[in-house]
């Protein structure tokens, strides 16, 4: 969180009208009871409270759950909840508890269980009333200098608790893999936590072929825990051992507006609210970029860490003047919309050669010899066209051959010299007559779907001539290294 004390000089029309009482918000680790928080900017100021008794909460309970995480939606969804920030405090940084998000992998072939225990308090730890300090009651008949030195709000209450978060990336060798995972847990996530629960969940990987990797972490506990590497059977172990040692730390905030001890003090900001709005969307869309930066392989992860880490270190430099220098709100917001393009682009790509890879087995054994039928007949294996996503470009090239009739057969081999710089994604032979006496042809590659190269042989009928076209399709090999 940005620590400055200090508020940029702003003008203008609009007006934002500040709630009285914001709930659920991360605990920051400058956090205290009484410190202020300025809603614009979303700097710590000085504590204006006098010191106050807390009333600690008493009723504690705790819940476990598990979900699959597998879309884009579901994702942003867990990132609102995580990174839940008002106005602009909070929404660029997770909470302690929270930080599982970033462990998240989305693609056609990772899927992310989440699994938590979470033990917590009820209610917010808080005072039954709160007085200015001597210094902040002076001051606060001058609005613009109290803001300056102490905000818009204050924390008024701290509410205690603690998490078991393990994140299990899922990662599947074919599409097919995938689904049979998936179908194998019906419509409710397994429930990791259980002896039963943890067997099942391997036992469903192993038969899907699927690779597992754990990542534990664990918030607010006395004593030393245990380390990974982790597996589905050891974190049984080190969650016993949380929940015998877990004890309640500060996880969120209750702040009030200074407007409740002073109704004088307005509660309105000149910022129009849709700043806020958008700095809500950029933030969203920061999470997402690096979540997609996470989701890609290494090579391609090499290409974009230096904008990344760039546009990253750019939003948490400037989150305090976002909300009043428009220029840096909107070189972000490009930024932010193009990096999150190319990012998508590429798991698009990911999800495609995947995809691709499936349909090798639909391909005919080399040198099975397939008789063209009566009619036009067109053998496609692979894809000729991918309209799902942009970012796939297929090409293709082609090649003809026909011969008239005369004594013996007619036969010739097609062939589509290897090239490095291609990767054939599809290919369709295409017979030309319509009369059912074309002959017959067969695959001459052992494999052409993800090859850059391919050969198709054709034969005519005994005293016929034949009429044959045979197409590749290819992408740029280089956009395709998983």
């Amino acid at each position: 969180m940005n620590t400055q004390s200090l508020i940029p000089a702003i003008t203008s029309s609009a007006q934002t009208r500040l709630d009285p009482v914001i709930s659920g918000l991360g605990w920051n680790n400058g956090f205290e009871i009484g410190a202020g928080l300025n809603a614009v900017t979303g700097s710590l100021g000085a504590n204006a409270i006098k010191p106050a008794e807390l009333i600690d909460a008493k009723n504690k309970s705790s819940t476990t759950r598990y979900r699959f995480i597998k879309s884009e939606s579901e994702l942003q969804q867990e990132i609102s909840a995580s990174a839940k920030g008002s106005y602009n405090m909070e929404g660029v940084t997770l909470s302690a508890s929270s930080s599982f998000v970033t462990q998240v992998k989305l693609s056609e072939l990772y899927v992310s269980l989440v699994a938590q225990f979470e033990s917590s308090y009820s209610e917010y730890d808080e005072a039954e009333t709160y007085e200015l300090t001597e210094e902040a009651g002076k001051l606060i008949t001058d609005r613009d200098k109290f803001r300056a030195t102490y905000g818009d709000y204050f924390v008024a209450g701290r509410k205690r608790g603690s998490s078991f978060n393990a994140v299990y990336t899922c990662h599947a060798t074919s599409v097919e893999s995938m689904n049979k995972f998936m179908a194998s847990f019906g419509a409710d996530a397994p429930d990791v936590f259980s002896v039963e629960g943890s067997v099942a969940f391997e036992r469903a990987a192993k038969e899907a072929d699927m690779e597992v990797d754990v990542w534990v972490e664990m918030v607010g506990y006395v004593g030393t825990p245990p380390v990974g590497p982790w597996t589905p059977e050891s974190v049984l172990g080190a969650l016993q051992w949380f929940t015998e040692h877990e004890t309640g730390i500060p996880v969120q905030a209750k702040l009030f507006h200074f407007s409740t001890l002073d109704p004088n003090f307005s509660p309105e900001v000149p910022i129009d609210p849709a700043v806020f709005a958008e700095l809500s969307v950029l933030y969203m869309k920061r999470w997402e970029i690096l979540d997609g930066f996470n989701s890609i392989p290494d090579v391609y992860q090499k290409q974009f860490e230096e904008d990344v880490t760039r546009f990253n270190s750019d939003v948490m430099a400037s989150t305090g003047t976002l909300p009043t220098d428009a220029e840096i709100r909107a070189t972000l917001a490009k930024q932010a919309t193009v990096l999150l393009a190319d990012l998508n682009d590429v798991l698009a790509r990911q999800d495609f050669y995947f995809k691709v890879k499936e349909k090798q087995k639909g391909e005919p054994a080399k040198d099975h010899i397939i008789d063209e039928g009566k009619g036009v007949q067109v053998w496609l294996y692979g894809f000729s066209k991918y309209p799902q996503s942009e970012a796939v470009n297929i090409q293709s090239s082609s090649q003809h051959y026909s011969e008239k009739w005369h004594i013996g057969f007619r036969e010739h081999t097609f062939v589509f010299e290897p090239d490095q710089s291609r990767l054939i994604v599809g290919w369709e032979v295409h017979s030309n007559w319509q009369d059912g006496s074309n002959g017959s042809w067969y695959k001459a590659s052992d494999q052409i779907i993800l090859e850059s190269g391919a050969q198709v042989h054709v034969k005519s009928e005994y005293d016929r001539g034949c009429n044959w076209t045979v197409d590749i399709y290819y992408v740029d090999a280089a956009n395709y290294q998983f």
